[in-house]
């Protein structure tokens, strides 16, 4: 169950983290961390004041599939994430952008592109979403540089497990939002390719 699986986290963070100050800011970390849960239904964590604030993370999923990197989304888009904006007009690490929009360099976005790979071979190991991009290196000096590095889809067993590569994650709110967008990806790829759930796999790098 995620819910132990998060206190446990929490409690590691707090009792092993180490002092580190990334950009000058002061946090407590823990490096190369895995969380693995046997279902993407399992996804809210519902521990007393660590509770996945569940119209938020919705919100938030629904920004991704809108393509927009807009923070006027909607009144609870721009309050949250009106600080990560270099601007005040886009977040340029918006998940959604990334993997749903159009691209120049592929023909097909990113997330058709790692359905037609799994239709063509379902036990392929090349299906891959990339978030976190080489053109980011260009621009390290933003507040708005993408925490998730990649997604990998396999199929086995006839279920899809999905992988996250994280860069860096915050354990509190951070996590919990990107399990849950994440997750809900992943059960969406499963009812497109027209098979079941999988285990769902979470990696930080720090």
């Amino acid at each position: 169950m995620i819910n132990e699986q998060y206190k446990k986290a929490l409690i590691d963070v707090y009792d092993n983290g180490k002092t580190v100050f990334p950009r000058n800011l002061e946090c407590k970390e823990l490096l190369c961390y895995k969380f693995e849960i046997d279902s993407p239904n399992d996804n809210v964590i519902t521990i007393n004041n660590f509770k996945t604030n569940l119209n938020y993370a919705k919100e938030e999923l629904n920004w991704y599939y809108s393509m927009s990197n807009k923070i006027n989304y909607s009144k609870l888009i721009n309050k949250i994430w009106s600080k990560y904006s270099d601007d005040g007009l886009i977040i340029n690490s918006n998940y959604g952008e990334r993997i749903f929009g159009k691209h120049k360099i592929i023909k097909n976005n990113q997330w058709e592109q790692v359905k037609n790979e799994l239709k063509k071979d379902k036990d392929s190991r090349r299906a891959i979403i990339n978030i976190n991009s080489y053109f980011d290196k260009e621009n390290l000096n933003s507040k708005d540089i993408p925490c998730s590095l990649a997604i990998q889809s396999l199929i086995r067993d006839n279920k899809l497990n999905w992988i996250i590569y994280m860069r860096s994650n915050d354990i509190n709110k951070g996590f919990r939002n990107d399990l849950y967008c994440f997750t809900e990806m992943q059960k969406k790829m499963a009812d497109e390719l027209n098979i079941g759930y999988g285990k769902y796999y979470h990696i930080t790098g720090s």
